[in-house]
């Protein structure tokens, strides 16, 4: 039988509350090669992103695109926009601590004031992120079940579904993300298998709470299921075009 590893030494605990951790040292390991192939990685999706930003600009006091419904293109846009900032808040709070390069850092100087901002940005981008990702699909299935001769009508109702939801999305990810604001920030030991100084930054509202990780879990199944029914009912409509 396959022995169990062994978990990483203080697993989960604080490292504020640990003074050994004052004197850590960063220990090269797969980790850093990991975050920093992603990274690099990340790079052409950052550059695609930005170039369909600056298109936008350019054409926005021109003619609507023929190609492209231009709420289908904010909507995506918008999508991505907040994934990448949600995407870079994460290496701050997550992936960079993940590899221990500033867990000294973080031990001796505990830097509250800052990085709890950056906590609650991370959470506060995450959730835009996911609610503009249901809105891309609402707006795909919109156009495509609605008949060119109502194709006025479909436009109207996804501009005034683009700035209700764009408005309701960020007061709802304002209101999930603030209590991070308001309680401490913590940094905390990750288990195996990250070695051993390796750490994850959160705050006391998040940590070790319960109800944090399930509110976390409905929001993201709710917001799972409802993309999967919306681009269900896009392949059926298709196939049904294909078979007229």
């Amino acid at each position: 039988m396959m022995a169990l590893p062994e978990r990483s030494l203080n697993a989960y605990l604080r490292i504020d509350s640990l003074p050994e951790y004052q004197n850590f040292s960063y220990h090269f390991d797969y980790v850093t090669i990991i975050m920093a192939l992603l990274f690099i990685f990340y790079i052409p999706s950052f550059c695609c992103t930005i170039k369909m930003l600056t298109f936008l600009l350019k054409t926005r006091t021109q003619s609507d695109s023929k190609d492209i419904h231009p709420y289908v293109f904010k909507s995506f846009l918008c999508m991505q926009l907040s994934n990448h900032i949600a995407v870079i808040f994460d290496y701050i709070v997550a992936r960079i601590p993940n590899t221990s390069l500033v867990t000294f850092y973080f031990s001796s100087f505990n830097p509250d004031n800052i990085f709890k901002y950056f906590v609650a940005a991370l959470y506060l981008f995450n959730y835009i992120s996911q609610l503009y990702t249901v809105l891309f699909c609402f707006v795909r299935v919109l156009i495509l079940f609605y008949p060119r001769t109502h194709s006025k009508v479909s436009f109207h109702i996804c501009i005034v579904v683009f700035k209700i939801w764009s408005f309701v999305s960020f007061i709802f990810s304002l209101a999930a993300s603030f209590p991070h604001i308001i309680h401490d920030f913590v940094g905390i030991q990750l288990d195996f298998p990250f070695q051993y100084g390796a750490i994850a930054l959160t705050t006391t509202f998040a940590y070790g709470k319960y109800f944090q990780v399930m509110a976390d879990f409905i929001f993201s199944a709710i917001v799972i299921i409802c993309i999967v029914i919306m681009t269900s009912m896009m392949l059926m409509k298709m196939r049904n075009l294909k078979l007229m």
